[in-house]
């Protein structure tokens, strides 16, 4: 029989002051998500400031560092945005985790990951199913044609809509928990899209425009997702609504993001 976790935290948390032990205590899960998630308000505080004020490269190189800690500067700039989403989806992954236990986190969390990569670089190349397209390099690392950002943000997007439905309905069916998510998934990315687009610039649509099979492929692809992940094991009595937070924090940046640069 496996022994239950050690809800007292790691050993070495025991030679901490009293004040920073308080944030190692309890199972894996807990912590990570204790700390995930202050670690991502820190994270949204900054990127609001950096929107508010207009802060950007020009501003590092005004600064006159060594060309070192120029770079440094800059590439947690440029990283800034993957980092706001990957912080997000370790909320995510931690309210999952204590939910589901690791392995059905971990297959849930590469399923959509691998799987939103994977549709996603086809829409790249050839157009199919969103739209003629293209990344324009400022979300971060890549993998050729594909910032690693998009991936965590789907695990972000669909992860944390269905682990929020499943929370606030735990009774409701599965199938109607990925309708939900869906259809979550879709306003979130009508949200997205102009401040992505004409704000940040991320991608660029070859149109000139948001084609309508963008938001259908949106519904399809988050409600198969979700379909395709063991998200319906969730224990809703071990779920929090950080995810919902992280969700709502994000939309929120956007909304603030496109009235800044009006």
């Amino acid at each position: 029989m496996t022994a239950p976790p050690d809800a007292s935290g790691p050993a070495w948390a025991a030679r901490l002051p009293a004040f920073a032990r308080a944030w190692f205590e309890g199972e894996p899960p807990i912590i990570l998500g204790r700390i995930s998630w202050f670690v991502f308000l820190v994270w949204s505080t900054v990127g609001l400031a950096i929107m508010a004020t207009g802060f950007s490269g020009e501003t590092i190189r005004s600064w006159g560092l060594s060309p070192a800690l120029e770079r440094i500067a800059l590439a947690c700039l440029g990283w800034g945005d993957f980092l706001f989403l990957f912080f997000a989806g370790c909320v995510v992954f931690a309210t999952a985790w204590h939910a589901l236990g690791t392995a059905f986190t971990v297959r849930a969390a590469l399923t959509i990951m691998i799987g939103s990569g994977v549709v996603e670089t086809i829409g790249t190349l050839t157009g199919f199913p969103f739209g003629a397209y293209t990344y324009l390099g400022r979300m971060g690392p890549q993998i050729g044609p594909l910032p690693l950002a998009i991936p965590v943000a789907w695990w972000l997007v669909v992860g944390g809509f269905y682990l929020t439905g499943r929370r606030l309905l735990p009774l409701a069916p599965a199938r109607m928990l990925c309708l939900g998510t869906a259809l979550a998934a879709t306003a979130f990315d009508y949200i997205l899209e102009p401040f992505a687009w004409r704000v940040r610039g991320y991608w660029v649509w070859h149109d000139g425009a948001i084609p309508l099979q963008n938001y259908a492929a949106w519904f399809a692809l988050s409600f198969i997702l979700a379909r395709a992940t063991p998200l319906h094991r969730a224990a809703p009595q071990r779920l929090d609504l950080r995810p919902a937070g992280a969700l709502t924090l994000t939309v929120l940046l956007f909304i603030l993001g496109r009235l800044a640069a009006r």
